[in-house]
């Protein structure tokens, strides 16, 4: 029963002190299970996030499962999972009191920006220990090379609020699909605004938290646009808002 607290205490600690997903996660696994714990190795780790991202749920949910199993089985897995997730609905909970009071007020708006930055850095050296440990002979450089030179565009990060973007310079001629999790009602009519000129015919524009009781001016943007723009039609998938652009034979 000690080791299985252990699990859960040390995934409990990653989970709450770790923002931005599974890749953000990362860096602070591998000091934590790896160099700390020895739970697994370097290249165990990697092979958990690599059979994460091909099995349905959340990276860093799915790793902790795979870690808590591989040291004390089914009740290891099931004590690392609940560990992980725990602060994240503690913390959800306690912010979903507040967030509709709170929201609008530019120190939160500009905290929740520099927390975007440091994801960012942390995605980065994520990025950059994958690479050490997956380049490892010719082959993989082959395969590198091969998926390099299809000249495929990297994301273009800019730091800003939606009402200062650019639609020629930030956003590209023809967009086909897009995902927009802004929040608040003014973020999600100014993406529509930006976005749906340039949605080819077919695209796809999906709206987060469009069902979150908690957001309800995600779903009035989203009931506000459908009543003036009758070429589009609604799928509502869980928390998303699917909007399709149709032609307009259809």
């Amino acid at each position: 029963m000690k080791e299985l607290l252990k699990l859960f205490l040390a995934f409990a600690k990653i989970g709450a002190v770790t923002f931005g997903g599974g890749y953000a996660m990362l860096p602070i696994l591998q000091r934590d299970i790896v160099a700390k714990h020895r739970w697994a190795t370097e290249d165990e780790l990697l092979d958990y996030f690599a059979i994460g991202q091909c099995t349905p749920g959340i990276i860093a949910v799915n790793t902790a499962t795979f870690v808590g199993y591989k040291n004390k089985g089914v009740l290891g897995g099931l004590f690392a999972t609940l560990g992980v997730v725990f602060p994240s609905v503690v913390i959800i909970t306690i912010i979903t009191a507040f967030v509709k009071n709170y929201a609008e007020i530019e120190m939160v708006r500009h905290a929740f920006n520099g927390i975007r930055i440091c994801v960012c850095v942390l995605i980065f050296n994520a990025i950059l220990k994958l690479a050490k440990s997956s380049l490892i002979d010719k082959w993989t450089y082959i395969i590198f090379a091969l998926v390099k030179k299809q000249n495929l565009p990297l994301p273009k990060i800019k730091k800003a609020f939606f009402s200062e973007l650019d639609p020629t310079k930030d956003l590209p001629e023809k967009i086909s699909f897009a995902f927009l999790d802004g929040d608040l009602y003014s973020s999600i009519v100014t993406s529509l605004k930006l976005v749906i000129p340039k949605l080819s015919e077919r695209g796809i524009v999906v709206v987060h938290d469009y069902n979150n009781s908690e957001l309800p001016g995600v779903s009035r943007a989203v009931e506000e646009f459908l009543a003036h723009n009758p070429l589009f039609s609604l799928e509502n998938r869980l928390s998303l808002a699917v909007l399709t652009k149709n032609s307009p034979q259809s």
